[in-house]
């Protein structure tokens, strides 16, 4: 192979600088040799996303902007919930039972279980928001450590928790 390398000081008439080729040791030069300060270019790896991902991705939606970039390699950046996508949006609106009320990924025609709710404030959103028949909260801790750990505040909040209809646990490991 033959190894091409920059002569600075030798130019040709229009101002180029030659390279040089030492040829002896090796065969005859390719039609073009790389110059060794030349970067190496290799084609990008292909990739494997979906194109509706890849569009709401140009179309600015951060969850599928943050998947695309992850997916070729690149550093992805900020990451926002996956409910906050373009397409979620679209087709909750055109799914059956649209109409029906949501709160993120939840609904009103789900079961919920809250696990280890800690001051038992998520489970109360949920239950505002739907109704509390449908939900089922639960703490490791005790209904006395409890008001310990997180004051009266958690108090009115198992009260108002329960007066809508929900099931509270404590001591659920």
């Amino acid at each position: 192979r033959a190894r091409a390398t920059m002569t600075p000081s030798a130019t040709n008439n229009d101002g180029d600088e030659d390279i040089a080729v030492d040829t002896s040791s090796s065969p005859p030069p390719a039609k073009r040799a790389r110059i060794d300060n030349e970067p190496k270019t290799q084609p990008p790896p292909p990739l494997y996303v979906a194109r509706a991902m890849l569009k709401c991705a140009r179309l600015g939606c951060v969850p599928c902007r943050y998947v695309v970039l992850n997916a070729a390699g690149q550093p992805p950046g900020a990451n926002a919930r996956p409910e906050t996508c373009l397409r979620y949006a679209a087709n909750a609106a055109k799914a059956p039972g649209a109409d029906e009320k949501r709160l993120g990924l939840y609904s009103r025609m789900q079961r919920v279980l809250t696990v280890g709710d800690g001051d038992f404030s998520f489970s109360l959103a949920l239950a505002r928001a739907f109704g509390g028949e449908r939900i089922v909260a639960t703490s490791y801790e005790s209904r006395a450590s409890l008001e310990r750990i997180y004051g009266p505040s958690c108090m009115e909040t198992l009260r108002e928790l329960e007066a809508t209809g929900a099931r509270v646990a404590h001591g659920v490991d």
